[in-house]
């Protein structure tokens, strides 16, 4: 090649990202399907960009190991996609390739610890008259409360009726490797019982790896159990410690009930 030649290729100019290619795709665009099924990865694709800077054409060149990820991308990469087209040594557009990376990955729990007390005031009939959330670590935006759970496991749990305490509670409480400070949302003075208890491992990188009931009360015949409920092992539940160790969650599922 003639060193003119050399010096007009070097000149040309490749297509360019218009904004920031990371707000292309987000995670609002998972799929239900793919996040129930825990699909994740990362797909490479070449995209064809015509000389009005779109992406007209993609084709997977790696894929993410789920195929429904690797179709949306595409999809979602030739609708919102947009560069600064090509230009030859003559500063004409012209059609380029280029490849652009996506990472799917689901956002998870960070790993803490942290835990909800739900306090329901009783009045001298056993009438429930209030009810107070404190929580502890992460906040739930979702918590409610609950009359007709709470005065069904207090008949199913708890020694006396309504009628004996001046406030019933129901606590979840989750503690990371033995940590204690969850113990402020245990007050001294009540009658407290252990719905159910189980210890579950994580790996490093937020995997479930164990669940083994602690305790289990009977509930309609049969001994509860968290192992048995929404405790999936296998499934990658929690974001990766950063120190990368394994840690134990101890879980709790508790009611309480305060004496006149």
């Amino acid at each position: 090649m003639h060193p003119i030649e050399i010096l007009m290729a070097t000149a040309a100019v490749t297509a360019q990202p218009i904004g920031d290619p990371q707000s292309w795709i987000t995670a609002d665009d998972y799929p239900k399907s793919a996040l129930e099924a825990s699909g994740e990865g990362s797909v490479r694709v070449i995209l064809l960009v015509d000389v009005a800077g779109h992406a007209e054409d993609c084709t997977v060149q790696k894929s993410s190991g789920n195929s429904e990820l690797d179709i949306l991308t595409c999809n979602l990469l030739r609708q919102r996609a947009k560069f600064s087209p090509a230009r030859d040594a003559a500063g004409n557009a012209k059609p380029s390739k280029r490849m652009q990376k996506v990472h799917w990955e689901i956002a998870r729990e960070q790993l803490i610890s942290q835990g909800a007390r739900m306090t329901y005031d009783l009045g001298s009939t056993g009438k429930i008259s209030g009810c107070d959330i404190k929580e502890f670590g992460i906040p739930d935006p979702d918590l409610t409360c609950n009359p007709q759970m709470v005065a069904e496991l207090t008949q199913k749990f708890l020694k006396y009726p309504l009628t004996h305490y001046s406030s019933v509670s129901i606590l979840l409480a989750m503690q990371v490797n033995e940590d204690t400070t969850i113990g402020i949302l245990r007050p001294d003075g009540e009658e407290r019982i252990i719905i159910s208890k189980a210890r579950i491992g994580v790996s490093q990188s937020g995997i479930i790896t164990t669940c083994s009931p602690d305790q289990g009360a009977l509930y309609d015949g049969r001994t509860l159990d968290l192992c048995r409920g929404t405790v999936r092992v296998g499934q990658k539940e929690f974001e990766r410690d950063p120190s990368g160790k394994a840690r134990i969650l101890t879980v709790s599922f508790e009611i309480a009930g305060k004496p006149r």
